[in-house]
């Protein structure tokens, strides 16, 4: 006798994998045949997810086409099924598959560092809220070296880093953009913070090399001073007009001293 289980776990197999034959044989034959009536779920399914990773990803999009992008999503999708019930959340590990299917790429080597750079921003989007600190928290936080606390970065923010200047590469597939215009991929890297501001919409910011090193040194558990200290190695850094913008944004919460709040990021 078959149980509840048993159903699920078949139904998703004829859905997920493919594999029909052994949940076809519940099926009471209609007009449509039992493979028939499932192909339908199965199409919707695909045709789903597909759409989440298009609206995830555009600029992945307007590079590679419509056709190789539903070739890549529907690989996607069949080597990684998703594990939340959630559609924003389905995506994490497209980057990382791009990277692996380089001869999904259409031969732009950039293609998974972009990708990293739209999760970014889907994150920050959907990240959980903390309350920020201004000025004067800092300038108190600063000032009370007894309390051993720490100074973290907001939830939202997400570091993105390339040897592909990803950052004009984005720009420049955005709507409105000039559809002439071309990006010197000799130009170089690109470091990026991605957050959420103040209207509740993701924004990014480019960062020197810097203040790359003191915001993924504050997001290892550093002091202010120390992060300081390895931002000062790179001569261009300023940390007075760096706390400026930064706190302008809203990128700094103040962390318990006994908080781990090391996180991973892309290098």
């Amino acid at each position: 006798m078959r149980t509840l289980h048993r159903h699920q776990v078949e139904l998703r197999a004829a859905i997920v994998e493919s594999a029909f034959a052994p949940f076809a044989s519940a099926i009471v034959p209609a007009r449509l045949s039992p493979r028939e009536q499932l192909d339908i779920y199965r199409h919707h399914y695909v045709l789903t997810l597909t759409e989440a990773l298009r609206v995830t990803f555009p600029v992945i999009l307007q590079l590679v086409g419509e056709a190789c992008f539903r070739a890549m999503a529907a690989r996607f999708i069949e080597r990684h099924p998703p594990v939340a019930p959630v559609l924003f959340e389905y995506g994490d590990r497209f980057a990382d598959f791009v990277d692996d299917r380089s001869e999904l790429s259409g031969g732009l080597p950039y293609l998974a560092d972009v990708a990293r750079l739209e999760w970014a921003i889907n994150l920050a989007y959907s990240a959980d809220d903390a309350e920020t600190i201004g000025l004067a928290e800092l300038v108190a936080l600063s000032g009370d070296s007894s309390s051993g606390a720490l100074l973290g970065l907001h939830p939202s923010v997400q570091l993105v880093g390339s040897p592909y200047p990803i950052d004009l590469i984005w720009r420049a597939n955005q709507p409105g953009a000039d559809p002439a215009a071309t990006v010197n991929l000799d130009r170089g890297g690109a470091r990026i913070v991605v957050y959420r501001d103040a209207e509740l919409d993701a924004a990014w910011r480019s960062l020197t090399l810097g203040e790359d090193a003191f915001f993924r040194m504050l997001n290892r558990g550093a002091t202010l001073d120390e992060a300081h200290q390895a931002a000062a190695v790179h001569g261009s850094f300023e940390l007075g007009s760096t706390l400026s913008w930064s706190l302008n944004a809203g990128l700094f919460v103040k962390l318990p001293a006994t908080a781990n709040p090391q996180r991973s990021f892309p290098p």
